[in-house]
């Protein structure tokens, strides 16, 4: 019995179509739904694919800004980029530098790195800021280094002169003040949560929101500042101590010259948590057998974006 020969090509075009009436590849409907714009995702299987305009991505909701500051979280969809990292805008700020997106006439975020430097994991956080309506600038504390093994980080940590990273967040304040945002508050991970408070001191920001990181005491005095501080701290950080971060807090609280400070615990999460937000943090973090809670991440963004959404946006 002769059978007839047909073409790969062919044959491989009749598998999917059978394929596809049977409903057999796995996350077909999933992946129908998610290209389009609001409709549900997950950080950890994102699966927004708008081949077509290479433009949609797993953020979260713009509701978050209106999440509680309580132990409610945000969802996560499908929405288009309004720009990429390879978009984003290197700046001269004086004798600095440093990156930036979103409009400029909206309130505006200064985003502290961790302390690898200004890669691809820091900007997507400043990319999915922008994406809940503000204006972001990373600040280039490195001038241009960036670390690409935990050695190097290390290295160009131990040598950041904190003085000057202070200016420079002040010049940067300053600048998008003077370009058209009419507030700025900070956020920062790691080192950048250390340096959170120091901008929080020194430059002229109405609210600080850092994570897992501690201030060096020598520059930057927590008992000194006078605007609102949001300290978020995974129970299971090894680098930053609960114990550590209740210090702080209690510094802050204790001289009572703000009302507004929070310090947020998430169980059974570690250090560096909120790299789960993006693609480029999630590889950072060693892969999917290494990644944090989602709940934590989810619940760590809501609480980012309802307080900046009250210090930023809802006060005139």
């Amino acid at each position: 019995l002769k059978m007839a020969r047909i073409p790969v090509a062919t044959a491989i075009l009749l598998i999917c179509v059978a394929c596809a009436q049977a409903d057999v590849f796995p996350g077909r409907k999933i992946l129908a739904t998610c290209t389009k714009k609001q409709a549900a995702c997950s950080l950890y299987n994102d699966t927004c694919c708008d081949k077509q305009t290479e433009k949609l991505m797993c953020s979260m909701s713009q509701s978050c800004t209106t999440t509680a500051l309580g132990t409610q979280s945000c969802s996560s969809v499908c929405v288009y980029q309004t720009s990429t990292n390879k978009d984003m805008k290197r700046v001269k700020i004086g004798k600095f530098y440093g990156w930036e997106t979103g409009k400029r006439t909206a309130p505006a975020v200064l985003v502290i790195q961790e302390w690898w430097g200004v890669n691809d994991a820091i900007k997507s956080v400043a990319q999915h800021l922008a994406l809940q309506g503000y204006r972001t600038l990373i600040p280039d504390i490195y001038q241009g280094k960036v670390a690409l093994t935990a050695a190097e980080a290390r290295h160009y940590a131990g040598d950041l002169n904190w003085p000057t990273a202070i200016r420079q967040f002040r010049e940067a304040v300053n600048y998008l003040k003077k370009t058209g945002s009419p507030k700025v508050g900070v956020t920062g991970f790691c080192q950048g949560g250390g340096l959170s408070f120091c901008a929080a001191q020194h430059a002229d920001v109405v609210v600080a929101v850092p994570f897992y990181g501690m201030p060096n005491q020598t520059f930057c005095q927590p008992d000194k500042i006078k605007v609102p501080v949001h300290i978020h701290v995974g129970r299971n950080d090894t680098s930053i101590p609960v114990a550590r971060a209740e210090g702080v807090y209690n510094q802050i609280k204790d001289a009572g010259l703000v009302e507004d400070v929070e310090l947020y615990l998430y169980d059974n999460t570690p250090h560096a948590f909120m790299n789960g937000l993006t693609e480029e943090g999630r590889a950072q973090l060693g892969g999917p057998t290494r990644l944090p809670p989602l709940d934590s991440v989810t619940t760590g963004f809501a609480r980012l974006t309802a307080v900046l959404a009250r210090y930023l946006k809802d006060q005139k």
